[in-house]
């Protein structure tokens, strides 16, 4: 019998003499593939003693201000025997009155990856405020040099060659001077061919996204799988189309738009708030005492001494918090113009159908309320603000709608990652087939396990001695079942509505890149659930252009991003692998970029998007298809390494195996295996070596429910 500590913010919590808790964990469990799972325990109570009450601040008597506040989980901990067993988080589900008296608080404990959903919430990717340090102007010149400049380690920002509304086409002889979207570089007066430069859009590398996340939240994921050493995710981008067609509004009149940039911190107390990239201003709940969590004042002063009208807007977190139009002059907007502001992140935007448009100062100020009730103020100023020609691209307007967490999700489902949380709260991120291969075959030594009640460490000993859980096990109560759940697994896209990936699936009666796995291609009809993994991102068939006067390839692959009717789409945030082309001017493999006037330049270097990692197969078969598709590039069958058959194929083909079983097994396990107990380990049963599916663990008896894969 252990004893058990429960620790609620490093408190230790009273508990009952006789109350079980039970702890149930599983990371990958084959009845719900796409799920990531973390350690939780069922509902349990803890007595409202003297000290629990303190601890929850007496949570029945709803008239205490201040109190603990149950809308969130608060940090938590469980020790058995004074030993450190778990770390996570505790959420408190009520309190039970006895005789209109407090008598127990039911609580819920969960493991520390819970935190990762619980900080993000329902935050968008327009939240991210460290992104917008790769803003950038949005012109002809940024476009072209985005466009044709070489992928570097250190390469955020790209033009690919997607198109957002024009058909794309390559005709070296017999063309005609309209025909502005060949891409046939012809010099003379009147050929002014090419790609429009307004036909084309930003793209940023999606570990820039992940780095955000940590600067947002926190946090630090582990190096396992987010690396730039891995190139199926390193070379990632997402095209940055956040609306259907141009970037920028059609307008009779042209208006000029500029972020506010390079706030500085000029006065105040301690600075409770912050200045992201010296454009975005952070507010903290935990600098704003008391609710509902405003600031107690918010001035946004603006002086120039021009006489052009102008428009302001407030962006928080992403979205049009506050706009005011036909100013003119000094202003100053305050809380009553702007309404109360909340924790958040903020920027400001200028426009103006004049420029330049000075300013000798724009500034912010605002007050806040401490722990002890009395007032902080920050003043942030930006002294070299001015609206230019320039259209600034600013990432976190631009970038698609999407929720950080749904992200996260899509990347974790796309390539069969597990997540958990390691001692020192690092957010490990690995594959599952390496997940499976760093497990211990456990083979300790007898002597070493016979120490049931203390904490052992694995040996790893070379001379393999496994040993088994025998004589733990309830050899009574046990059972052996079917371990298939499903007659079909179908992996593929949400978006696939692009004008090729539609035409596709008119043809082929299939998504495009989708696979629909059974093994062997069998149909099994015990099951008959289908079970699907589907990716919320666009899918798109790409094109490879052939010259239509002579019929020969091209170096250039371009993305049509229409729907079936040949008319700007919205579609699903797109994610693609871009591959710089190096041509020459001979042989014609170069491509025309236009300025939307009567100048035209020739590219013989420029950046395509692919599904693939690579144009060739001998270089890398990996590829974003689930399926193996034919490569829009090579026209060929030979890019094997999709991602069902890199990160899917050897967990479900043994899901599927006729001699996978599902074996449910009850044991009494020791102290020291319940420390130590991986669930990625290997463990014996009578000679047959097993990998956890769950395992549910009373913790003072060490009752467990096993639910077992038999290994193959």
């Amino acid at each position: 019998m252990q004893k058990l500590q429960l620790y609620v913010q490093g408190e230790r919590l009273d508990l009952f003499r006789d109350e079980s808790v039970s702890i149930t964990q599983s990371i990958k469990n084959i009845k719900e593939l796409d799920k990531i799972y973390t350690d939780f325990t069922q509902t349990f109570s803890v007595p409202a003693s003297k000290s629990n009450n303190q601890i929850f601040k007496h949570y029945y008597n709803y008239d205490i201000v201040n109190g603990f506040d149950a809308r969130s989980k608060v940090a938590g901990s469980i020790e058995l025997n004074y030993t450190p067993f778990k770390n996570g988080f505790i959420r408190l589900d009520g309190v039970d009155l006895q005789r209109n008296l407090p008598y127990a608080y039911r609580i819920t404990f969960f493991g520390a990856t819970v935190n990762l959903k619980d900080l993000i919430g329902e935050d968008q990717l327009s939240y991210l405020n460290d992104l917008s340090q790769y803003n950038l102007d949005y012109n002809y010149t940024t476009i072209k040099a985005k466009l044709s400049n070489p992928i570097t380690s250190g390469t955020q920002i790209i033009a690919p060659l997607i198109s957002h509304t024009s058909r794309l086409f390559y005709q070296s002889a017999g063309h005609s001077e309209d025909d502005i979207h060949n891409l046939y570089y012809q010099t003379g007066a009147g050929h002014n061919h090419g790609v429009a430069w307004s036909d084309l859009k930003y793209a940023l590398r999606i570990d820039a996204i992940i780095r955000a996340i940590e600067v947002q939240y926190g946090i630090t994921f582990s190096d396992d799988f987010f690396d730039s050493s891995n190139a199926e995710y390193y070379n990632l981008f997402m095209w940055l189309h956040r609306k259907k067609g141009d970037v920028e509004p059609a307008r009779q009149i042209p208006t000029f738009t500029n972020q506010v940039n390079d706030f500085t911190y000029t006065s105040g107390g301690t600075q409770e708030t912050g200045m992201s990239n010296g454009n975005t201003l952070l507010i903290y709940t935990q600098n704003i005492q008391y609710s509902p969590y405003r600031l107690a004042k918010n001035n946004l002063r603006f002086a120039t001494a021009s006489a052009t009208p102008y428009t302001v807007q407030i962006i928080k977190n992403g979205g049009l918090f506050f706009q005011s139009e036909e100013i003119i002059g000094d202003k100053i907007f305050t809380q009553t113009d702007i309404g109360w502001m909340y924790p958040g992140s903020y920027t400001v935007s200028v426009s103006s159908l004049v420029v330049p448009l000075v300013f000798s100062v724009v500034e912010w100020e605002i007050e806040g309320y401490n722990s002890g009730g009395s007032t902080w103020s920050d003043i942030y100023q930006s002294s070299t603000f001015s609206v230019t020609t320039n259209f600034e691209f600013l990432i976190t307007e631009q970038v698609p709608e999407m929720k950080v967490i749904d992200f996260l999700s899509a990347l974790f489902n796309m390539f069969n990652l597990v997540v958990y949380a390691a001692a020192d709260g690092t957010i490990i991120v690995k594959t599952l087939d390496d997940y499976y291969s760093s497990s211990g075959l456990w083979n300790t030594t007898e002597s070493l396990w016979n120490l049931e009640n203390r904490k052992w460490n694995e040996i790893g000993s070379t001379d393999v001695n496994y040993f088994t859980l025998d004589k733990y096990v309830v050899t009574d109560q046990s059972q052996v079942n079917v371990a298939l759940p499903y007659a079909q697994v179908d992996f593929q896209y949400e978006g696939l509505g692009t004008f090729l990936a539609k035409q596709y699936n008119q043809l082929n009666n299939k998504g495009w890149g989708t696979e629909l796995y059974s093994l062997d291609a069998e149909t099994y009809d015990a099951p008959n659930e289908i079970y699907k993994i589907t990716l919320p991102f666009e899918h798109v068939l790409y094109e490879r252009l052939v010259d239509v006067s002579t019929s020969l390839n091209t170096l250039i692959q371009y993305g049509y991003f229409v729907d079936d009717n040949q008319q700007p789409y919205f579609g699903k945030p797109l994610l693609f692998y871009p591959i710089r082309q190096v041509g020459d001017v001979s042989t014609n493999n170069n491509i025309s970029i236009r300025d939307g006037g009567s100048i035209h330049e020739r590219l013989t270097e420029f950046i395509i998007p692919s599904n693939s990692l690579a144009l060739s197969s001998v270089t890398s078969g990996s590829n974003i298809n689930f399926y193996n598709e034919i490569n829009e590039y090579q026209l060929d069958s030979s890019f094997t390494g999709t991602l069902f058959n890199l990160y899917y194929n050897t967990y479900i083909a043994d899901i599927f195996n006729n001699k996978r079983r599902f074996i449910n097994v009850k044991a009494f396990l020791p102290l020291n295996i319940i420390y130590n107990l991986k669930l990625n380990d290997v463990i014996f049963i009578y000679g047959q070596g097993y990998r956890i599916n769950s395992i549910a663990t009373n913790l003072t008896t060490g009752e467990s429910d096993m639910e077992l894969l038999n290994l193959l």
